[in-house]
């Protein structure tokens, strides 16, 4: 499936960019919306509960930046300045993560 596929990119800031780069903005772009709506949740913020760092297995984290936020909305605006005059409604989801219970 595609979110194999992505997997296999590895984790982590750099494959963040690699999988949006080559895969998530040429399909969006292809598919020409007339109306982008981008719900970002900052589940994978470096320092996030929601990262999983603190986690006893080895699950790493994608530890991505406010840069690399910053970074994927700027690409995303211009596909939408592209396909359908600018028109993006950016929303904000979170509060999933719990800290991790003090022994």
């Amino acid at each position: 499936s595609g979110n194999q596929q992505i997997c296999t990119l590895g984790s982590g800031r750099l494959a963040f960019r690699e999988a949006i780069t080559s895969r998530l903005l040429p399909a969006l772009r292809a598919f020409n919306p007339e109306l982008i709506i981008l719900s970002s949740g900052f589940d994978a913020l470096e320092g996030d509960v929601g990262n999983a760092k603190h986690a006893k297995q080895a699950h790493q984290g994608s530890n991505l930046s406010s840069d690399d936020y910053a970074w994927i909305t700027e690409k995303v605006q211009e596909i939408a300045d592209m396909c359908c005059n600018g028109r993006l409604v950016s929303v904000l989801e979170g509060g999933y993560g719990r800290p991790p219970p003090i022994i």
